[in-house]
């Protein structure tokens, strides 16, 4: 699943060139229950600086404060943070560093061209330090790759995690001057960053809804640890593992697919009902149901079952941080019914050239929404290929749309795979996620070839569903 706002491949795509950042996080002399930030930023003045919070269930960027480099290239932001959280310092609306703070701590970062970090300072620097090199252990892992993920065996995958987990716990013994309470928490970090990559795996590598047998090892993985703090420590991470949480056992629980559409409805129902009764903190339970409900308005035709389940929630003391956000989905699923105007969907080729709704019209189209890194969608790209050319002649078009935040990766492939098909790159600020109320991907769309929509949320290739929804419509 690809983030929203947090887009940590998409940091730099507005250079500041040419001046050194210096950000000291610190908090106010005799005043523990409040931290400053103080930006400096040569040959930067007028920059816009925020910090925001990633939420763990849309993965969207949250402001807590804004402010704007004076003529000096200076600004002093006041915050309140009253529990280790990871925020985000993100300078003009491009360049991204996360990182780790709360109240009674100071914190220093230095940066030079906008997006190189040169070092940290202050009594939070070892554990941000510590914190930074975890996140490039993950990357030097290859975790992110979802090729290099299913070219494993499990015994491979197994050996790779330990590795990991080793490699990053030795870090906290590296770091003596770490306080127990840091070590705490990093190590909770490295539990949820193993975890999810654990989760992927056997999501890509297994089908937890059919009879396939599940190799042991895989189903005693671990389950989503039931810690309110981890969702402030690790939000954006703990919310991808509460999604995958879900799909990986959960999920196939309750789920029941046979052949009668009422009995799929109500197995979002039942997860709701399975949730509530597996005693969790009161932040991890409120997550698990607001992202079912999610999950259930993007993924599914049925109004009614969207509604009960958000108006239970509503009723029972759901998170208002999530309520908002849910509301506004339930009125955005009614305009994605069939025979509505398509929202606009907005990309670039491999040359560079842009790409709207409006320039594919004329055919029906069946948009294929992927990411390099997303190990099931790999997996069924040669299935809609398949089907793609048997309906060569036809009236109808496939576009392999990518939300990819790493461009080279999205071109590699699509010039090793894709070099016959439509290929784009999705704008970010087009929105696919927002207009088309994505939970995740793989997802299929069918547009007419007047803009309208077919079916927003189509089944995926190989069943013949698909194949017999774009007959239909390319009549």
């Amino acid at each position: 699943m690809r983030t929203g706002k947090f887009n940590q491949s998409r940091m730099n795509k507005l250079v500041i060139a040419l001046f050194t950042l210096i950000i000291f996080n610190a908090c106010s002399d005799g005043i523990k229950d409040r931290c400053t930030v103080n930006v400096e930023a040569i040959s930067c003045s007028g920059c816009k600086v925020e910090i925001s919070y990633s939420d763990p269930l849309y993965f969207e960027q949250f402001s807590l404060k804004t402010i704007y480099l004076d003529s000096n290239g200076l600004a002093k932001i006041d915050l309140d943070v009253k529990e280790v959280s990871t925020l985000i310092l993100t300078i003009q609306d491009s360049t991204t560093f996360p990182f780790l703070i709360q109240n009674g701590e100071d914190l220093e970062i230095k940066i030079q061209d906008s997006d190189r970090l040169l070092k940290y300072a202050g009594s939070f620097s070892e554990i941000n330090y510590v914190f930074r090199q975890i996140n490039e252990l993950y990357t030097k892992h290859e975790f992110s790759d979802g090729k290099h993920l299913l070219d494993l065996n499990l015994s491979q995958f197994f050996l790779q995690i330990e590795q990991f987990q080793n490699h990053a716990n030795a870090l906290l013994k590296d770091n003596p001057s770490l306080s127990n309470t840091q070590v705490g928490v990093l190590q909770q970090f490295i539990k949820v960053r193993a975890l999810m990559i654990s989760y992927n795996y056997a999501l890509m590598k297994y089908s937890f809804y059919s009879n396939e047998k599940i190799p042991k090892q895989v189903l005693e993985i671990q389950d989503l640890p039931n810690d309110n703090n981890l969702v402030k420590i690790a939000p954006f991470f703990y919310g991808v593992l509460a999604y995958q949480y879900l799909e990986m056992k959960i999920y196939p629980k309750v789920w029941s697919n046979n052949g009668d559409e009422n009995s799929i409805e109500l197995s979002w129902l039942r997860a709701d009902s399975m949730i509530r009764t597996k005693h969790y903190k009161k932040e991890v339970e409120s997550l698990l149901r607001a992202i079912n409900i999610k999950n259930q308005v993007e993924k599914s035709h049925d109004y009614t079952i969207s509604r009960k389940l958000f108006l239970d929630y509503q009723q029972q003391g759901g998170s208002d941080a999530y309520l908002g956000k849910l509301s506004s989905m339930l009125s955005s699923k009614a305009e994605l019914s069939k025979g509505k105007k398509a929202p606009n969907i907005v990309g670039y080729d491999v040359e560079g050239k842009r790409l709207e709704l409006k320039d594919l019209l004329g055919y029906t189209l069946v948009v294929d929404v992927w990411a390099t890194w997303c190990g099931p969608c790999i997996q069924s790209m040669p299935k809609m290929k398949k089907l793609e050319k048997k309906l060569s002649g036809r009236n109808v078009r496939f576009v392999y749309l990518s939300v990819d935040e790493q461009v080279d990766k999205w071109k590699k492939y699509s010039e090793a795979h894709l070099t016959e098909h439509i290929s784009i790159l999705d704008d970010e600020e087009s929105s696919i996620y927002q207009n088309y109320l994505i939970a995740g991907i793989p997802r299929y769309i069918v547009i007419d070839d007047e803009g309208l929509i077919v079916d927003a949320i189509a089944p995926p290739p190989g069943s013949g569903e698909l194949e017999n929804i774009i007959l239909e419509s390319a009549k």
